[in-house]
């Protein structure tokens, strides 16, 4: 047997946090995280917490002492829109195609080319800032539909759906998982998902606040 056929994927994501602060507050101690390709996992925890905190770390938006290796090819979708004002459906899912092919031209993943996958047909031309914030939700989650990242970070990717919508998020991370990607997610939703995942508590990780984590006023 060809040993090469064997021998495991590398990971998408591998994380070792031995301390994240926010604001002047230590969130994570001795925090690590791996996922492969295939892997799911579900942050979980109260308001607070430190789980947005986290996917902000995995992404490079908040600096932490650690070590972190990653896949280039990462979608991050975090709870705040980045829409600019007055843009429409159609300039905003133009923008971000024309990203998607520069920057992550070299994905192993062919996209999908679903851009209308979460929309309905009369909304391309309104402007966005004049959605519901369901539908605004429905825009950001439409760039899964041409996406070619292989790791999948996703900041309470449900909040505002409807039932119609909710299901087709989970179809799209069906789909993403059988190719080979990976997702990691967090959620207030209870429910049991349509796919399988490995739930992280933040919930058992907070650490004791030490004197010197303390702001001094």
């Amino acid at each position: 047997m060809d040993p090469l056929a064997v021998m495991p994927l590398p990971p998408l994501l591998q994380i070792d946090i031995s301390l994240l602060r926010r604001g002047g507050r230590v969130l994570l101690r001795d925090f690590s995280l791996s996922l492969s390709p295939g892997d799911c996992v579900h942050i979980t925890g109260p308001n607070g917490v430190g789980k947005s905190s986290l996917l902000r770390a995995m992404v490079g938006l908040l600096p932490f002492q650690g070590t972190i290796l990653k896949t280039p090819n990462v979608f991050f979708l975090p709870t705040e829109g980045d829409f600019s004002h007055g843009q429409t459906v159609h300039e905003y899912q133009r923008l971000w195609k024309a990203f998607e092919e520069v920057i992550l031209n070299d994905s192993s993943l062919t996209p999908l080319n679903q851009e209308k996958i979460f929309l309905p047909k009369d909304v391309f031309t309104k402007r966005i800032d004049r959605l519901s914030s369901g539908m605004q939700q429905r825009v950001n989650l439409s760039r899964l539909g041409n996406t070619r990242a292989l790791l999948w970070i996703l900041d309470e990717p449900w909040q505002h759906l409807d039932r119609e919508a909710a299901a087709v998020l989970d179809a799209c991370i069906i789909g993403h998982l059988k190719l080979g990607g990976a997702v990691v997610f967090t959620s207030h939703d209870q429910r049991v998902f349509s796919f399988e995942t490995a739930s992280v508590d933040l919930t058992a990780l907070i650490p004791t606040t030490l004197a010197e984590d303390a702001w001094p006023f």
